[in-house]
């Protein structure tokens, strides 16, 4: 299954990017690490809190969740134990364990072909819905560790079984090389990132991982990433939407971390990048905005953050993490085509920013972030109305272009079984004063630990919006002046073997 869904072209992307990952750093690939381990999966939600909790009250040099997911391994530069179950049967030189998590999720929407954003492209043709996955892996060896979660989903008029996730990956020294069906989350965000985020359905992505930090003299722990993912977009004009990214993540010392990032969207409307040539102009950018085939949409951003474990001194809380992030949605510069003429070498336009805090007391977290988009951002010429989107959701963060919000959130842990969670937040899109829309979000969430191996959660969420945008676009508007209330209403039921 998995070979058949690459075709010639995403071969010779991924061989691509194992030729550039493997020159670029090669003294990290000399020797099979032992310690090839699986992800957390991010739907396992609560893991990562724990993680974050951990990382602000006592913060490591060494770690960083800022990608997500993270592997095993990384967890155990700051001792940290995930809760997970190894049983596996032994075949020969194989471990294998089909079924280890088992997941029931049912949704009711009061209107139907209703987006559930920050929920991993959830959608359904009908009011009520479910899925039930079931996710397993195996090893051979301590050498290549398969994942796999499978799905059944099903709505009011049909129902179908898909591999949802999988993953084939090794591991070495320093970093993991895998080939994955999944999500990659980059940047310091809890409501969403402006890179790539948790608001589109898995996709194919070649991945190149740091998983235990180079140590630079004076400089301190660096990681790398390098990555192509292919979006499954069922938009007929652009079924191939593909990305091209790299980042680079530096923390100095424990308290501090600076990341860089760059990407270039391209594919559709006939674009056919498949020599090295090619994607080194799609890396660059050097074809962006100009009458070519590699037109290509780049992003390039920064962020950083700043963890304070010393709040416990002066304060309730054991400790907090403040962070930023930068995106800018276009250059110029005098390597690309469209400014050979002008006078300027280089200079960053169209700028997006998140600010964000998060305070925690061990048994009370609190997120705040305010967002505010440019008018640019997602929207390019060659990709279209629907380039960066899948299925009607946004790949960066769900607010989309031309937006500004503030979102919030209150977790509590009432008991070791009973957590409770309140959210709100306020989203303004266009930011002309002559026809913006507003919405307006609260959110209720009650999780229920019954057992070490069962949970249950409880999510409603109620978004009243001034304005009904009626253009069929995620990245542009077109608003009237009719108001929409939506009720949305997850059951998540999890049972770990």
């Amino acid at each position: 299954m998995i070979i058949n869904s690459i075709d010639y072209l995403k071969f010779n992307h991924l061989i691509l990017c194992i030729v550039v990952g493997s020159n670029l750093f090669i003294p990290a690939v000399f020797a099979v690490n032992n310690q090839l381990s699986n992800e957390i999966s991010l739907h396992n939600d609560y893991q990562y809190r724990l993680i974050t909790r951990q990382l602000t009250t006592n913060p490591n040099q060494s770690f960083s969740d800022n990608v997500r997911p993270l592997a095993e391994r990384e967890l155990a530069l700051i001792n940290f134990k995930p809760v997970t179950s190894r049983n596996y049967a032994l075949v020969g030189l194989a471990k294998f364990q089909p079924v280890q998590d088992v997941r029931l999720q049912a949704i009711h929407n009061n209107e139907s072909n209703t987006l559930v954003n920050s929920n991993y492209g959830e959608k359904f043709a009908g009011n009520n819905n479910g899925t039930l996955n079931i996710s397993g892996d195996s090893s051979i060896n301590e050498l290549i560790l398969l994942s796999h979660d499978a799905r059944i989903q099903y709505d009011q008029s049909s129902s179908k079984l898909s591999l949802y996730r999988f993953r084939l990956k090794t591991a070495f020294s320093h970093i993991s090389v895998s080939y994955a069906k999944d999500s990659l989350l980059l940047g310091p965000g809890y409501f969403g990132n402006l890179f790539t985020s948790d608001n589109v359905q898995p996709y194919q992505i070649a991945l190149f991982k740091t998983e235990i930090p180079y140590v630079v003299p004076v400089l301190g722990s660096f990681r790398w990433y390098l990555w192509h993912s292919w979006f499954n977009n069922d938009e007929p004009r652009l079924p191939d939407t593909k990305m091209l990214g790299i980042r680079l993540s530096l923390k100095p010392n424990k308290l501090v971390e600076f990341g860089l990032t760059r990407t270039s969207t391209y594919g559709g409307n006939g674009q056919n990048i498949n020599s090295f040539t090619k994607l080194s102009s799609v890396i660059t950018a050097k074809d962006e905005n100009a009458s070519t085939d590699i037109n290509t949409d780049q992003l390039v951003g920064m962020d950083a953050a700043l963890y304070l474990p010393f709040l416990r001194k002066a304060s309730p809380f054991l400790g907090g993490k403040l962070y930023t992030e930068y995106v800018w949605n276009d250059i110029v510069a005098f390597w690309q085509t469209e400014d050979r003429d002008d006078s300027r070498l280089f200079e960053l336009l169209g700028k997006s920013y998140l600010y964000g805090i998060y305070l925690t007391t061990g048994k009370l977290d609190f997120h705040f972030e305010y967002i505010n988009t440019a008018g640019a951002l997602y929207a390019h010429s060659t990709l279209g109305s629907t380039g960066s989107s899948v299925n009607g959701y946004l790949i960066g963060h769900f607010i989309g272009r031309d937006a500004s919000a503030y979102l919030s959130e209150i977790y509590y842990e009432w008991n070791r079984q009973i957590h409770v969670s309140v959210n709100m937040g306020r989203i303004k899109r266009l930011q002309r004063p002559s026809n913006n829309q507003y919405s307006t979000i609260y959110g209720l969430g009650i999780k229920y630990f019954y057992s070490q191996k069962i949970q249950m959660e409880l999510k409603t969420n109620y978004i009243f919006t001034n304005k009904k945008d009626i253009d069929p676009s995620p990245i542009y508007y077109n608003f009237i002046n009719d108001s929409r209330t939506d009720w949305q209403s997850i059951v998540n039921i999890t049972y770990r073997l």
